[in-house]
């Protein structure tokens, strides 16, 4: 937007003005990058971006493992009660047959 930051007295052209006013918040930021730090500003955005998309992919994958980790454990309770009593089954129909 060719603004230029050192002279706070700067005035807008009226239709810069409705342009800068009609932007959303990310719109905002973008254009306020591109008029503070160039392009390497807006490109080290992006990646910062591209990195928190990884991270959230990455929380969601491990948020979806530690379920599927809980699930199993009770899934293991579960079957170590089964087997218990299957033991004292087994124990009981031998000394059964022994009488």
């Amino acid at each position: 937007m060719n603004i230029d930051i050192d002279n706070l007295v700067q005035f807008l052209p009226q239709e810069r003005v409705s342009d800068f006013a009609g932007l959303t918040p990310p719109e905002l930021l973008k254009s306020t990058e591109v008029a503070i730090g160039g392009p390497e500003l807006r490109d080290l955005h992006k990646k910062l971006i591209e990195v928190k998309k990884r991270l959230m992919g990455d929380a969601t994958t491990i948020s979806a493992r530690e379920k599927a980790l809980e699930d199993l454990r009770e899934q293991n309770e579960k079957l170590k009660s089964e087997v218990k009593r299957f033991k004292e089954r087994q124990g009981q129909s031998s000394s059964f047959i022994l009488i």
